[in-house]
């Protein structure tokens, strides 16, 4: 019976020391996650590639695409409790973004890159709504989600770069078609009052 007893005292023993240190490690958990929400993860001084001449007034027409960056670019320097309730607009302006991309940028390539972008906020959303959030997961999905942003800027300039080129192509075609009738209007010319 005494064996009994001693086994029975060293099971409840057992039992009350691990509730406790549960008890304290939960404790601990959330203290770390509180302090957590304070400190910012994404690139305080962010730095984007800047659009060219001519993107400008195509963006200036999609006003959603500077509200995006301008998001972008806020979450980015705050404090992770605030990033949290921020996500939803970064969500939504993403999906605006997608929904009404002008004519001239609409081509593949382009709505590729917006794809990755709004593919890249989600991921960020979900590390940083998770139950619990890793610090190297979110500032990893940060630099995931503006680096998307920064190819977007860049596809953006290579497309519209790529339609001057074709232009002034075009135009210097042309130019010389022009030039080769002209030349041959003056030979036919010269030679009509020799007949």
């Amino acid at each position: 019976m005494n064996s009994k007893s001693f086994l029975l005292l060293l099971l409840i023993g057992l039992v009350t020391t691990s509730c406790t240190q549960t008890t304290e490690t939960t404790a601990e958990d959330a203290t770390v996650q509180d302090t957590d929400t304070l400190e910012t993860l994404g690139i305080a001084n962010l730095k984007l590639p800047a659009l060219i001449v001519n993107a400008q007034p195509i963006v200036d027409d999609w006003s959603i695409f500077d509200d995006l960056e301008s998001e972008l670019v806020a979450v980015n320097s705050l404090p992770m409790a605030d990033v949290r309730s921020r996500m939803e607009r970064l969500i939504t302006f993403s999906d605006s973004l997608g929904k009404t991309i002008p004519d001239t940028l609409l081509v593949q390539p382009v709505r590729s890159r917006l794809l990755i972008v709004k593919t890249r906020i989600k991921l960020l959303e979900q590390a940083v709504q998770s139950a619990r959030p890793s610090k190297e997961k979110i500032k990893t999905r940060f630099e995931g989600m503006n680096e998307a942003w920064g190819f977007l800027k860049i596809q953006i300039n290579e497309k519209l770069l790529k339609d001057a080129i074709d232009r002034q192509r075009k135009d210097d075609e042309q130019a010389e078609l022009e030039k080769q009738r002209a030349k041959l209007d003056s030979i036919a010319a010269a030679e009509a009052p020799d007949n």
